[in-house]
């Protein structure tokens, strides 16, 4: 009997620790699609684009900010239908952009176009009159900031988060923080700059997290920011400050920011109504809330009433 129940417990284990095996392998069938199966990014510029990449390493660019679509086509993967279809708007620089439209229609993927997470089908993007299908992709994502709507953090400090490339000194993190209205939240927790950041800022609150990633773009300083529903777990009062902090600290940048909320980008220069991929109307606010015809109206309208 003694043996018996032995055996029981020991095939117990067995199956445990087959279980926990065949989870763990998941983890190397993942590791070997990644390495070996999924196309790899074309981390290097085409041999037609040197001149491109040349002249983007000499200089600061982007300098203006400037953003050109023209009959711009993009689809997730080959065989698919276009997400952008024949897009073509030109964007000068330092304009503030409020992008809006129903659920899939192209918004966020626009923002995935700019730093070629996806690359085109077919037409160009030009930032400066610059071909950025001809740019190393290091070299063109660290020139555009972006506050996404799910907000990314690392495992470190606070300070690494905010200004991972050790490029700026105390002070000016401190005035980034007072900016984004965390100064106090990072002074209570007594580390200052040195407060701890689990994996995935799991130990800050998501409205916390999207005002440390808005705290970093403005740490970086581009030309060129985009912001995702940045406030989008923020309160209303929260929000205001933030847009004001935006406007001024923003002023000589371009600001695409992709709302739902339409109150957010009711002071943007132009708004860009996007549906099924296409630039639906692209007019300034007054100009669409003046055409009662207008989808900007309508979806205006109908926030109003819900």
């Amino acid at each position: 009997m003694m043996n018996i129940l032995a055996i029981h417990r020991t095939l117990q284990l067995v199956v445990r620790h087959g279980v926990q095996l065949e989870l763990g392998m998941n983890a190397v069938e993942r590791i070997e699609s990644y390495t070996t199966q999924i196309p790899q990014e074309e981390a290097h510029p085409p041999l037609d684009g040197p001149s491109v990449e040349q002249q983007v390493a000499q200089s600061n660019w982007p300098t203006h900010g400037s953003i050109v679509f023209d009959q711009f086509q993009l689809s997730y993967r080959p065989g698919l239908p276009n997400v952008l279809q024949n897009l073509t708007v030109s964007i000068q620089g330092g304009e503030k952009i409020g992008i809006c439209g129903r659920t899939g229609s192209g918004k966020s993927t626009l923002a995935l176009a700019l730093f070629r997470m996806i690359e085109s089908s077919s037409g160009t993007l030009l930032i400066d009159g610059l071909n950025v299908r001809h740019m190393n992709l290091q070299t063109l994502r660290s020139r555009i900031s972006i506050v996404p709507q799910v907000p990314t953090l690392f495992e470190g400090t606070l300070r690494y988060n905010i200004d991972p490339y050790q490029k700026k000194d105390d002070a000016f993190i401190w005035a980034c923080l007072q900016k984004t209205q965390l100064k106090q939240v990072a002074t209570d927790l007594g580390d200052g700059l040195n407060a701890l950041v689990e994996e995935g800022g799991t130990n800050w609150s998501v409205g916390q997290r999207q005002l440390i990633c808005l705290a970093r773009a403005l740490c970086s300083g581009s030309q060129i920011l985009i912001l995702d529903e940045c406030s989008a777990s923020v309160d209303t009062e929260t929000d205001v400050l933030l847009q004001e902090m935006i406007r001024q600290e923003f002023k000589h940048s371009t600001v695409l920011t992709i709302a739902h909320r339409l109150d957010t980008i009711m002071h943007c220069d132009q708004i860009l109504v996007m549906e099924q991929g296409r630039c639906a109307e692209y007019d300034p606010p007054q100009v669409l809330l003046g055409n009662e015809e207008s989808l900007f109206y309508q979806m205006f309208k109908n926030s109003k009433t819900e």
